[in-house]
């Protein structure tokens, strides 16, 4: 994902989802972008899907602690 452009990358993981909506990596790389793009709710519905699917994937747990983190709710 180019860091200088989430809207971009959102789209295209977006699209790839379209395409292969179990793959739980491109779930947690769209948490990424959504934490980038600070909608924290969003990611943190991204993040709980890629585990959804694989449970033990650590790209899906840091992308959950991430998502929780962006909440700022301490």
């Amino acid at each position: 994902a180019n860091q200088n452009r989430p809207q971009d990358a959102l789209t295209t993981i977006d699209r790839a989802l379209a395409l292969e909506p179990e793959m739980a990596d491109f779930h947690a790389l769209r948490a990424f972008v959504l934490v980038d793009l600070r909608r924290s709710g969003d990611a943190v519905k991204a993040s709980a899907e890629a585990l959804r699917i694989d449970p033990d994937s650590d790209l899906a747990l840091t992308a959950r602690a991430a998502a929780f983190l962006s909440r700022q709710e301490w």
